[in-house]
């Protein structure tokens, strides 16, 4: 049996050569959200329905540009199966075509820029259904966040970058 109301993050089919190759500040962001939050990581070869069905939010990483293919079917697939889901899209793909994403997929939040804090706001705003729209870096369909925040040199230190 699955735990109920998972986060969950899932590396997407891409063109790539190696799809298992993701952006490097990715798992220090992750382990950063693990550290507050329950996070399974999953390939989406490895990702059955009931996943889907037990999470209550959704990753997926849009950094290069041939992700956003991946990342579109990927949550057309997530919402069919749990239309409650909420799924969360950050890379810098997904900083420049924000509007796009938003409008053309059935993805609710981008992180804009960088995601370490905002990621972890936008989390619990969630699992408390608290309101998002101030938290600095997010998109969503009807508000753009006038807050912004640039990650400083403490919250790099603070990371995990290295395992």
């Amino acid at each position: 049996m699955l735990p109920m109301n998972e986060i969950l993050f899932v590396q997407h089919q891409t063109n790539m050569m190696y799809p298992e190759i993701i952006p490097m500040s990715l798992p220090a962001i992750i382990n950063r959200v693990h550290k507050r939050f329950p996070v399974r990581g999953y390939f989406l070869k490895e990702l059955t329905k009931d996943h889907i069905r037990n999470a209550k939010i959704l990753i997926l990483s849009v950094h290069w540009y041939v992700s956003i293919k991946g990342a579109i079917q990927t949550a057309d697939w997530a919402k069919r199966v749990n239309p409650d889901i909420s799924i969360i899209a950050g890379g810098m793909s997904a900083s420049v075509f924000y509007p796009f994403l938003l409008r053309d997929s059935k993805i609710d939040y981008i992180i804009r820029g960088d995601g370490d804090i905002p990621l972890l706001l936008l989390i619990g705003a969630l699992l408390e259904n608290k309101d998002v729209s101030e938290i600095p870096n997010i998109a969503g369909r009807d508000f753009v966040s006038d807050e912004w925040q640039a990650t400083d040199q403490d919250t790099l230190d603070s990371g995990d970058y290295r395992t």
